[in-house]
């Protein structure tokens, strides 16, 4: 009980947190980096000098990830660090839709390693061709 209090008294006299529903957007990209790297909670967690849990709630958007390892994250994973945070669209913002972002990215980044390397370039440059419209 000591622990809830003491947290809603650090709470008090700081602002809301408005942007609080982009954790989850950020989370799920971090992992779908991680992911398509092939690598685990825990190689993150050694590159970052944090623990295991602490990259699984950024991944699932319970606390937010400072820049500096944000920074490093996308080193690590080889991802820009602007992949991140583009394209996050307010309005987007129920758990439901943050659910089936993360589903669908996962789904796309097994799918990716599935198809034969040989394969990948000739598929890639139909998907620009798509989005660029």
């Amino acid at each position: 009980m000591a622990t809830t209090r003491n947290k809603r008294k650090k709470r008090e006299g700081r602002p809301a947190r408005p942007f609080k529903w982009v954790l989850p957007i950020v989370g799920g990209r971090i992992r779908a980096a991680r992911l398509a790297k092939g690598l685990i909670g825990k190689d993150v967690s050694a590159q970052t000098g944090l623990t295991e849990q602490a990259v699984l709630k950024w991944e699932r958007g319970e606390v937010g990830i400072p820049l500096d390892r944000l920074f490093e994250v996308a080193d690590y994973t080889g991802m820009p660090i602007g992949e991140f945070v583009n394209d996050i669209v307010k309005g987007r913002n129920d758990d439901q839709t943050m659910q089936d972002i993360v589903r669908s990215t996962s789904e796309m980044i097994r799918l990716w390693q599935a198809i034969p390397v040989d394969q990948r370039s000739h598929l890639l440059a139909v998907i620009r061709s798509a989005a660029e419209g």
